[in-house]
């Protein structure tokens, strides 16, 4: 069995809005957690995971999730531990 190289996934969920307003929203609540600082590198876990959440995650989790949050930090502590490699 091969591992996964991202976090695992769940179903598809429909947000109702344009997806660039949910990519704008979904950056701006990942901003509001980690800061910009690390946005500038896009190879730092910060902007791994913001970038993962808002196009990769299967889930497409909508900007008012309650749980985004957590989900968000849990995609971050995956990315800052070497995802599949720690």
């Amino acid at each position: 069995n091969a591992s996964p190289s991202t976090p695992s996934s769940i179903p598809a969920i429909d947000c109702n809005i344009t997806s660039g307003k949910r990519e704008t929203a979904l950056f701006q609540h990942t901003m509001s957690i980690s800061g910009m600082q690390a946005f500038d590198d896009p190879q730092h876990p910060v902007f791994l995971a913001s970038s993962w959440i808002v196009s990769q995650d299967p889930m497409q989790s909508c900007p008012d999730d309650p749980n985004l949050t957590q989900r968000y930090v849990l995609v971050l502590l995956y990315y800052f531990t070497s995802g599949d490699n720690w």
